[in-house]
């Protein structure tokens, strides 16, 4: 099916001409599009069909449309002649499968987005074996069950070494096979093998309802059979050609050996990890914010292997850090994308530039750019403390101004004047000198918040702000639950559709809470923004000894700093005071002693 974007939509199109134009590999069927007004009578169409003709020479051609200005391209979508269509197969593993645990909803979500993307690269139902605990998954939402067996190991032996293998057909070959797992895992007791939670209902028996790492190492050794080998093969059998291995659980890494990527002579073999060895892996907003759902996503609408790896670990770069081997020595490689002119990058591994992508199916791009956004450069979070304290009183600043000036600490801010404009409201008239230096402090200073408190943010677009259909915020609390189904907030533009704001008021514990920015394209199928991200540290009032909690120890602390006879000093004070004046004193002492009266 070709679309088209029709300005009326209840317009119509037609397809005339038939003047067909050979090239040595390509064959080009020029047609006329028109666009007709509509009638009542006339019926409402997006698509367009006709037959193609048959090339001069045999084998698999990828199908483009353009009209001029844009094209799209579905690389691999019809077979001539003689020349068989790739042989491509994908397992699909929802790991778990228990309703109570509050990984499962996210892990059916990151599975089934799994199903969709292969889909969109050229895979059909047949050639995707779903492994899913609920048999009655609907991945495609077509009203029909996609799963093919329960979750379970003896169910992905059969699909490793029977499914794939073309019983019917020895002599062919697998092109490619993808398998992904996502769910929990884990590290054995005895910390040398990494475990994957096949299932966790039906299997009681753990050694039963775990895939190990050297399980999965020697069934892929096993397909690709001289795995390691320095020898050449005189008659090589390797099924498949290529394998890739995407993982997404707590300790993926765990996975990422040199005995389970034994090096494939005749065949490559990918493997990707969302986490780290010690790391968890986390699913928020029940799966749609992972590793693995983002690089699904962007397997949707651009089939490279590694662009999804890259966008997908930038994404969540600050919670964890995904891993990725393609040249199976066991060891992560370096991999980095970066820009040689518009639309147009070169990706680099272990220092040595891709000599070509590696295509997941057809490798389909669609042909539209990711939005662009940063946050607000003039965003200010003003803390007076140490150095920038003793700068604002060798100006004359009287103690009462600096904290006024506290109030300021929470707010974000569009624009240097609208800046100023609020320090005046706040503490009076300045000097444009004295208010230009209070400005750039409150650029560089770390964003700081107190429990309670409320702030606000901001970003802008920095690309087409028609291409947008909104911004998201989504705030990571401090040692929270992997899953989370916190819903993203959606932030609200200004007049022009670049500066989008929001704020957040439930900063309820002290820790270092993450605010993650995302743009969504206004088109579907086109990939969303990089994300961009700040850490907020929220503290807690009268926490001298920065331990997020009062007890006793701050007390002491405290009552040391209000006698003075055992002097001390407190690294930023203005960050846990309670009355605004940068200092440690009686007013934090008293604080202190009635939240502990209160206990």
């Amino acid at each position: 099916m070709i679309g088209y974007d029709i300005e009326n939509p209840s317009g119509m199109i037609e397809i005339n001409g038939d003047e067909i134009i050979y090239g040595d590999e390509t064959v080009a069927y020029k047609v006329d599009i028109v666009d007709f007004k509509a009638g009542d009578d006339m019926a409402v169409s997006d698509t367009a069909s006709l037959i193609l003709p048959g090339p001069p020479k045999p084998g698999q051609y990828s199908l483009k449309v353009s009209n001029g200005n844009e094209e799209d391209i579905l690389k691999g979508a019809v077979t001539f002649g003689e020349t068989p269509p790739e042989r491509r197969k994908a397992i699909i593993i929802a790991g778990g499968g228990d309703p109570s645990d509050d990984l499962w909803n996210a892990t059916v979500t990151c599975a089934n987005e799994a199903y969709l993307a292969l889909l969109s690269q050229g895979y059909v139902a047949d050639t995707i074996y779903y492994l899913n605990s609920v048999s009655e998954t609907d991945a495609d939402g077509d009203g029909k069950k996609d799963v093919d067996a329960e979750a379970t190991l003896e169910n992905l032996e059969y699909a490793i070494n029977t499914w794939i293998r073309h019983p019917e057909n020895p002599e062919n070959t697998t092109d490619e096979l993808v398998i992904y797992m996502v769910g929990n895992g884990g590290i054995d007791d005895s910390g040398d093998s990494g475990y994957f939670e096949m299932n966790t209902v039906t299997t009681t028996d753990e050694n039963k309802g775990r895939l190990y790492a050297t399980k999965l190492a020697q069934w892929l050794n096993d397909l690709q059979p001289d795995a390691g080998s320095k020898e050449p093969d005189p008659e090589p059998s390797v099924t498949p050609k290529k394998i890739v291995v995407v993982y997404d659980a707590d300790r993926s890494e765990s996975f990422l050996s040199s005995e389970t990527l034994s090096v494939p002579k005749n065949g490559e073999r990918y493997f990707i990890t969302s986490s780290s060895e010690n790391e968890r892996a986390w699913f928020l907003e029940n799966g749609t914010f992972s590793f693995s759902y983002h690089f699904w996503d962007f397997v949707e609408s651009n089939g490279y292997l590694c662009k999804a790896f890259i966008h997908a670990r930038d994404m969540m770069e600050t919670d964890q850090i995904a891993q990725i081997d393609t040249n199976t020595d066991g060891e992560a490689d370096e991999i980095y994308e970066r820009g040689i002119g518009e639309n147009n990058t070169i990706i680099t591994i272990n220092g040595n530039e891709m000599e070509e992508n590696i295509p997941i199916g057809r490798g389909r791009v669609v042909t539209c750019v990711a939005p662009e956004i940063e946050v607000c450069e003039d965003d200010g979070f003003l803390k007076i403390t140490g150095h920038d304290l003793k700068q604002l009183e060798d100006e004359g600043i009287s103690q009462e101004t600096i904290s006024q000036l506290g109030s300021l600490k929470n707010r974000a801010y569009k624009n240097s004047e609208q800046f100023k404009s609020d320090l005046k409201e706040t503490v009076g008239e300045l000097t444009d000198e004295l208010s230009s230096m209070i400005l750039e402090l409150a650029k560089k200073a770390e964003p700081m918040i107190q429990v309670g408190d409320t702030m606000a943010f901001c970003t802008k677009i920095v690309s087409d702000a028609s291409d947008v259909g909104k911004i998201v915020a989504r705030i990571t609390l401090p040692e929270s639950s992997q899953v989370t189904f916190r819903p993203a907030e959606e932030l609200e533009s200004d007049e022009d559709n670049v500066i989008y704001t929001g704020k957040y008021e439930k900063f309820i514990r002290p820790g270092k809470y993450t605010i993650s920015f995302q743009a969504a394209h206004i088109k579907d199928e086109c990939p969303p923004s990089e994300v961009k991200t700040i850490t907020v540290n929220c503290l807690l009032k009268g926490d001298i000894s920065r331990n997020d909690r009062i007890d006793l120890a701050d007390a002491v602390l405290a009552l040391r700093m209000t006698a003075a006879t055992d002097p001390i000093e407190i690294e930023n004070p203005s960050e846990i005071d309670v009355n605004g004046d940068g200092e440690i004193g009686l007013a934090e002492l008293i604080y202190i002693l009635k939240e502990l009266t209160q206990m």
